[in-house]
């Protein structure tokens, strides 16, 4: 499994001089370092996550997302969600998994299923560019996580309109 942190890190309960310094600079978060080990530590029961490459980890106050390598998704949700079920007992908060993609559309509309993204354009506002999305539907997730979200992922504010 590749994770945020280093393999050492994902083996020990201190972070090395690199990731403590990756933590510092806020490359990486408590979030990341935590659910790492969490997943690394399934890695045992589970070995569909060996092979497992996470790009980051999310947390947000009710969700916590994972965004693993394109074609990964699948070995961490396991067969019948029984991996992320787990992960979800373990660390108390609902879990989702999300590929990750350079197509904004795309990784929003996964974020907001089952709503769907009917335009999205650049916003230029006095604090820079935001994306403006307008949904066809109410959002599943609260506004703030996906705003949150895209920003960590992508660094751009997000407004949501619906139609």
């Amino acid at each position: 499994m590749k994770a945020p942190i280093c393999d050492i890190c994902l083996r020990s309960s201190i972070l090395c001089a690199a990731c403590h310094a990756k933590l510092e600079k806020g490359e990486i978060s408590e979030g990341d370092v935590r659910i790492s080990r969490t997943l690394f530590d399934a890695t045992e029961r589970f070995k569909s996550l060996r092979g497992v490459i996470i790009h980051k980890v999310i947390e947000t106050p009710n969700n916590i997302l994972i965004i693993p390598e394109k074609g990964d998704a699948a070995k961490i949700i396991g067969k019948g969600g029984t991996i992320v079920k787990e992960l979800t007992k373990i660390l108390g908060k609902n879990v989702r998994v999300i590929e990750e993609t350079p197509d904004k559309r795309e990784f929003i509309e996964k974020m907001i299923f089952p709503a769907k993204v009917s335009a999205m354009n650049i916003l230029y506002t006095d604090e820079g560019e935001a994306l403006k999305v307008m949904v066809d539907r109410q959002l599943s997730i609260p506004e703030s996580n996906l705003r949150e979200v895209v920003k960590q992922v992508y660094g751009q504010d997000v407004r949501v309109v619906s139609e």
